[in-house]
């Protein structure tokens, strides 16, 4: 880590430095160790950082990681050349479990009718009152659905009536 296996802290500063040491010295690594030789923990820790408290930590004991530092400093930063610098460690990546819906894969495998909620989100206001017209349920399921369905039918076509273009998640 001394010679620039973290990029962005490439060039340590003493706080860097200090805080690699404390957080190796709780979690059980030497920042002279090649990275290559930690383990998984390890590497999660120094790039996600970790809830437990961090004895001498200056943040209350808490470490955000490289990765929630790096976010914090392109956020909160006002520099052009920061957010430059930030932006070219940055990779894009659409999450292989949700398919960039940002919703838990058990949630997106609920669905009626074949429609998931991001379906329902992405249909217009009149596609979505269509979609509620022909709900096909069973006797039981329709009785429980029937007064909520019928509350959010009537607000859908009060907002029909104001913006009929208008997409149920917007």
């Amino acid at each position: 880590m001394l010679e620039g296996a973290i990029l962005p802290w490439k060039t340590m500063t003493p706080y860097h430095k200090r805080t690699l040491r404390r957080l190796g010295k709780h979690f059980g690594f030497d920042i002279e160790t090649p990275v290559k030789k930690f383990n998984a923990k390890q590497m999660q820790v120094i790039l996600y950082g970790s809830k437990e408290k961090i004895k001498d930590n200056i943040h209350g004991g808490k470490f955000d990681g490289v990765i929630g530092e790096l976010e914090r400093v392109y956020r909160k930063t006002k520099s052009e050349e920061t957010i430059k610098q930030t932006e070219e460690l940055m990779v894009k990546s659409i999450c292989p479990s949700c398919k960039g819906k940002k919703l838990k894969k058990e949630i997106l495998a609920v669905k009626i009718n074949n429609a998931s909620i991001i379906d329902a989100g992405e249909m217009t206001l009149e596609d979505f009152l269509k979609f509620l017209n022909e709900l096909k349920l069973n006797a039981d399921k329709k009785q429980i659905a029937n007064s909520i369905t019928e509350e959010i039918k009537t607000k859908v076509e009060n907002l029909i009536k104001i913006r009929p273009r208008l997409f149920i998640d917007r």
